[in-house]
């Protein structure tokens, strides 16, 4: 086992997970979905902090398919802290499980030996969090922002605390402020409620759809008209815009001619080893971790479709927080010097890797 591997590893169980001695450590994988490497580092990093591990495997979760495993249940339940490396076990049908009995969880998306060992999984966890932590902490305080994009995206709003219908379901925090559930080794900050929203969202890709396998690509992108937060016009004459169209008609029950929420990605190292047009929705999984990429939630609900648009321009109350899909405030960061040559890659467009990483 590589050194890089090992660091990555690490950095996932003790930073991300924050697996501590005498827990019981899930390392939680699917059947194929993932590098033997890389579960018996993951397993052996948190052995390694004298943290009591199990390793479980489950089957493949199908697309159409809202049923969870019973084992994979009973040992997310049985668990301190779980180390999800599960690509099928999407967050929605995992939600009602485990709503009344928080488990701290990190979801893996580090699955083969390449990634763990790339410079993305070993990107400082304590790093990315400080950048959470401050992009929150902006927003919270905040009244107004606006998003701009070089595609054409021109909206603004203003903010109204934490009622977001998907913070509410998936961005809880305990009493030390810490999220229950993290994303390895991506991240977002927290989507904040928004109302008097206005303007237009140019949508460059769309995930979270009932069909098309919950992802499509955007060929042309397309202009989706939104005031006082509802979709009033979507124009256009690529398929995105005809799906969107018939989703929000078709899915009444989830209210998704509204706008709940938005946020964007707050990891600068992040690489896609997948193929946007082949696979879509997997391709999103990892994109939207990159401050490239903004997105945001239609749908009064805990399933949304996301709304992504990329190179967003974000300012708060006047104040850039994102320019042209870079992190604008990080020299607002306390102790942020130590991390300067971690932060920024030469590639301007990190999010479309063309390393081979897979």
């Amino acid at each position: 086992m590589s050194r890089e591997i090992q660091e990555g590893a690490t950095n996932c169980v003790v930073e991300c997970a924050q697996a501590k001695k005498g827990q019981s450590i899930l390392v939680l994988n699917e059947e194929g979905g993932v590098d033997n490497e890389v579960s018996e580092a993951l397993a052996s990093a948190a052995e390694k902090y004298g943290a009591d591990v199990r390793v479980v495997w489950g089957e493949t979760i199908p697309k159409t398919s809202s049923r969870v495993p019973e084992s994979v249940i009973e040992a997310l339940l049985a668990s301190d802290v779980a180390i999800v490396t599960y690509p099928s076990l999407r967050r929605e049908i995992l939600h009602p499980h485990l709503k009344q009995k928080q488990v701290m969880r990190s979801g893996n998306a580090a699955r083969t030996a390449a990634l763990m060992a790339s410079e993305w999984a070993r990107f400082p966890y304590s790093l990315e969090q400080m950048i959470i932590n401050k992009l929150d902490e902006i927003m919270e305080g905040a009244k107004s922002w606006s998003v701009t994009t070089p595609k054409g995206t021109d909206i603004r709003g203003r903010f109204q605390g934490k009622e977001s219908v998907v913070a509410g379901a998936y961005f809880e925090r305990d009493d030390g402020n810490t999220r229950f559930s993290r994303s390895f080794p991506g991240g977002v900050h927290t989507p904040f409620n928004s109302v008097n929203m206005e303007g237009v969202v140019v949508a460059e890709h769309l995930s979270g759809l009932a069909a098309s396998g919950n992802a499509v690509t955007v060929e042309q992108p397309f202009r989706v008209e939104i005031k006082n937060n509802r979709t009033v016009a979507i124009g256009g004459e690529d398929e995105g815009a005809r799906i969107l169209k018939r989703e929000i008609e078709e899915r009444a029950e989830g209210a998704y001619q509204w706008v709940d929420s938005w946020h964007a990605g707050t990891n600068p190292k992040t690489v896609v080893p997948w193929d946007q047009k082949r696979e879509p929705r997997v391709w999103w999984n990892y994109a939207h971790w990159s401050p490239l990429a903004l997105h945001f939630h239609l749908g009064r609900t805990v399933t949304p479709i996301s709304l992504c648009c990329f190179q967003p321009t974000v300012q708060v109350d006047g104040r850039k927080i994102y320019e042209n899909g870079r992190l604008a405030m990080l020299d607002e960061i306390e102790g942020i010097s130590r991390y300067s040559e971690k932060l920024f890659d030469n590639n301007p467009l990190p999010m479309w890797n063309k390393g081979g990483i897979g």
